[in-house]
Order: C-alpha cells, then structure tokens, then sequence
C-alpha cells in the first residue's frame, strides 16, 4: 500500500449500490479491505474460480502436439505450420488465463484464513477493473 493522509473516504462501486467506508488508519483500511473481500467470498462472489475450466468450443480441441512438433515440421508444411501454432498459442493463452484464475482463487483463501489485509487490498486492487468491483479512494484534509 502507498503511503495515504488519514482518515479516507473508500468508495466501492457495487452492482445494487455504493458501499461507503471511512477509514482512519492503516490498520483499518487493511482490515476493512479483508472484510470486502471476505464477505464477497462468503456470498460466493469468487466461487467461480475454484474449479474455472474456460469453454472450449468443439473445434478448438486440446492440442495433442507441442511447440517442437510444430516446428519439426519440414518447411513444405508452412501453412499448416502457421495454423497450427495459431491454435497452439490461443490454447497456450487459455491455460494461463486458467492458471491465474484459480491461483486468485487459493490466494484469496489465503488471505481470509491468515487475515492478510495486504494480501487482500491487493487482490481486491486487481480485481478493480471487474464490471461491479471498482473503487476510489477519496483523501480529507481535514475533518471535524
């Protein structure tokens, strides 16, 4: 977390509303980001990345070769080379899309069972550009 002027004003811009939370110390802040995301865990927001398998179309099959097979290939074969390493590079994509889901998943496990507050400002930090899962800061310079 970057150093913050206290107390802070975060704004959670949600899917039924805006979720407002003052905070006063850096402690707090941790604490209240571990709360976010535990309730979102709990009410299942996250749920869909345990076992995520990405949708895989009938004729996007898994490949049955590897990046070597392809370029083995004899030169004659360029075309077919380029389409199959086209295929090979989008499954290749998919699977570390797959790979970082699910270790976001084990990672905000970790975080709600040690009660990381930094672990979960920055899964909830990375998770910021999601449809329902913005928020801003907003810094005072004073309140009475």
């Amino acid at each position: 977390m970057r150093t913050k002027n206290y107390p802070q004003l975060i704004v959670f811009n949600e899917k039924h509303g805006d979720n407002y939370f003052l905070v006063e110390s850096k402690e707090a802040e941790e604490k209240m980001y571990l709360d976010v995301l535990t309730n979102r865990n709990k009410y299942g927001f996250y749920s869909w990345m345990k076992d995520y398998k990405p949708y895989r179309h009938p004729n996007d099959p898994v490949p049955t070769y590897t990046k070597e097979d392809i370029l083995s290939m004899p030169d004659s074969m360029e075309i077919e080379k380029k389409r199959l390493m086209s295929e090979y590079l989008k499954y290749e994509k998919s699977e570390k899309e797959v790979t970082s889901i699910r270790q976001n998943w084990i990672r905000i496990q970790e975080a709600i069972e040690k009660k990381d507050g930094k672990l979960a400002y920055e899964l909830i930090s990375d998770f910021s550009d999601g449809e329902y899962e913005g928020y801003e800061n907003v810094s005072f310079t004073h309140i009475k």
